[in-house]
């Protein structure tokens, strides 16, 4: 029974891995009952599917039957020689990864050559890219906020794991690597921010974004020469722009027809003082010239819970409200995620009122 997953195919084509839980076991009388129908739910699998084979004759890659309440999720890496095997448990973000050798791939012992890279799930590990055994990583291990590792499978022990990109103020949000360049999102006073970094880490330069805005995006291949990614804000649809690595130079490739111009508004960012000091972002959209002098009609939205962060986002509704001379605020509150995990915990269980205090601070500014 396949159930959230993925398909990841071989280079060479000849068959695809994916996760699979069994199929729910009929009664004697041959019915499937709700318990069974929850039993099936468990204990997912790993299995590779041949090309030209019936799925009976799919070969089982990995289980974890100490475990039944894992997820089990699989990639081919883009050289097409590893599978990384990431497990998770519920809606924790932590995870566990393992690596299998594709060169050395043999279908009746795959464990033979599993590589139990991260056998603990004590934070997050993402695979960016590799070169040959050496990999790239995001985590948040003993970062909260996110930074980049690297991983040389020859030496696999964790006293070996190098920091490549170190954890800064802001969320890193994600990376990828293309054209060799490592490519890292981040969250900066609830707005984006693309930074450019050598493979080593250095710092190559930060990107010139269109405006005060929202970017997805920036995949590929390592090899690849170019990228693409999205850009909008409160006064922008979404519009894809390209990014020429080799010249680190950005162009428009699409943007939507619009009946206004989105040079007749502007937003700017302000932080209001909460009851205990902590500084709350806020987003201000308008029509350029509007005087400001308290009277203006507004419209405050915030939102503080779950990890979620409010980032800059178009909204033909708010934009029909800046039209009609309104201001359009976006408050982000403690308990989302645009300060990373502590700025999230602030704002949960016991620390409930302080998502409270910044919206009424929000208010009062």
């Amino acid at each position: 029974m396949v159930e959230v997953s993925n398909a990841s195919w071989m280079h060479d084509g000849s068959g695809f891995f994916y996760s699979a839980y069994d199929a729910p076991k009929a009664g004697e009388d041959g019915s499937i009952t709700a318990e069974s129908l929850k039993e099936a739910n468990y204990f997912q699998k790993l299995y590779f599917h041949k090309l030209g084979t019936p799925q009976s004759d799919d070969k089982l890659i990995f289980a974890r039957p100490d475990d039944k309440e894992l997820n089990i999720y699989a990639d081919v890496t883009d050289d097409g020689h590893y599978l990384t095997i990431t497990q998770t448990k519920g809606t924790s973000p932590n995870n566990e990864l393992f690596v299998l050798p594709l060169t050395t791939l043999d279908l009746a012992h795959p464990e033979a050559h599993l590589i139990r890279l991260i056998p603990t799930a004590d934070a997050t590990y993402t695979p960016i890219a590799n070169d040959g055994g050496h990999f790239w990583f995001q985590t948040t291990l003993d970062a909260p906020n996110g930074k980049v590792i690297g991983i040389d499978l020859a030496h696999p022990e964790r006293a070996a794991w190098k920091t490549v990109i170190p954890q800064t103020r802001n969320t890193l949000e994600s990376v990828s690597m293309v054209d060799d360049t490592l490519i890292a999102s981040y969250l900066a006073d609830a707005q984006s921010r693309v930074e450019l970094h050598a493979r080593d880490g250095a710092l190559i330069q930060t990107l010139s974004l269109p405006g005060i805005g929202t970017t997805n995006g920036f995949t590929g291949r390592r090899t690849d020469r170019e990228s693409f990614f999205s850009f909008t804000n409160f006064t922008t649809p979404n519009t894809i722009y390209r990014l020429d690595l080799p010249t680190r130079t950005i162009s428009v490739y699409h943007q939507p027809r619009l009946l206004f111009n989105p040079a007749d508004f502007e937003t700017r960012e302000v932080f209001a003082i909460s009851k205990d000091g902590t500084r709350i972002p806020i987003f201000l959209s308008y029509r350029k010239g509007m005087k400001q002098d308290g009277v203006n009609p507004t419209l405050l939205y915030a939102y503080g819970g779950f990890d979620i962060s409010l980032a800059p986002a178009f909204s033909p509704s708010n934009l029909l409200w800046m039209e009609m001379g309104g201001i359009y605020a976006q408050a982000c509150l403690r308990g989302g995620g645009e300060y990373g995990e502590a700025w999230h915990q602030a704002g949960t269980v016991l620390h409930k009122q302080n998502a409270f205090d910044d919206f009424i601070a929000s208010t009062e500014y």
